[in-house]
């Protein structure tokens, strides 16, 4: 009897072992584990809640959620002295002093994220994405990589950036900073002049996996249920880009 139970008693350490073992590998490799070199960037608007929100909702969704840092940096807050940011779980959300329009997510990171060896996937925040977005990104080759653009030119500054390639554009991007709230047609305007300008300005910027990820376009549709109609452009990364301002115009659409 004592043999036995001592048969009984390893087997059922040898168990618990196991099972502490899987809890922890889905803790810290599954759910919290953060690749060191990759971030999402969505850039957006204290007015742009609604996108926003639709954005971080589908994000959530994604497999592998949980394994990405998520920076949100939010243009109007004219008022503020600097950035203020505010964290849930693994999302990062960032008040800018600044409305750059195109460009106040990477003046955010230009200017608040430490300068370190990292890359960042650089979304608007009137982007969908599918469930296996984030797995597409991560399988996306980083080494010696300076940029990548979604698709060919334009590419609406949609795509990935070293932080390296932003702080040798430094004076670029404080050029296209707008800290004043009667201005933001203006900078628009500017803006779509400007559109790609890192990419433009990087030698060896190319195709995420040389390649063109666009499918297809429908629409337009009032997708948010606001009264503009947008465009709804996709992307085989599962993700998805919804565009007022598909064309040329004298004043471009700012409302979600």
């Amino acid at each position: 009897m004592k043999l036995i139970s001592k048969y009984w008693l390893k087997i059922c350490i040898f168990l618990c072992f196991v099972v502490l073992f899987c809890l922890f590998y889905k803790t810290y490799f599954i759910e919290g584990f953060t690749p060191p070199n990759l971030n999402i960037v969505i850039n957006s608007y204290k007015d742009n809640s609604i996108s926003l929100d639709y954005l971080i909702s589908s994000l959530k969704k994604c497999d592998n959620f949980k394994s990405c840092n998520v920076y949100v940096f939010i243009g109007g807050y004219y008022e503020d002295d600097n950035y203020n940011k505010s964290i849930e779980d693994n999302i990062t959300y960032i008040k800018c002093n600044h409305n750059s329009i195109d460009f106040t997510g990477l003046i955010g990171i230009l200017e608040f994220l430490p300068k370190t060896d990292e890359h960042y996937v650089y979304l608007h925040d009137t982007c969908v994405v599918g469930q296996n977005f984030i797995n597409n990104i991560n399988n996306i080759e980083l080494d010696g990589v300076s940029s990548l653009r979604l698709k060919e030119f334009p590419s609406m500054n949609i795509g990935i950036y070293s932080n390296q390639l932003i702080h040798e554009n430094k004076d670029i991007l404080i050029s296209l900073k707008n800290t004043e709230h009667d201005k933001t047609h203006h900078f628009k305007n500017i803006g779509v002049n400007m559109e790609d300008i890192l990419f433009h300005n990087d030698v060896n910027n190319k195709l995420i996996q040389d390649r063109d990820h666009y499918i297809k376009t429908e629409g337009p549709y009032d997708f948010y249920g606001t009264g503009v109609k947008r465009i709804i452009e996709h992307y085989d990364l599962d993700l998805y880009k919804l565009k007022a301002n598909w064309n040329i115009k004298d004043s471009y659409e700012l409302k979600v």
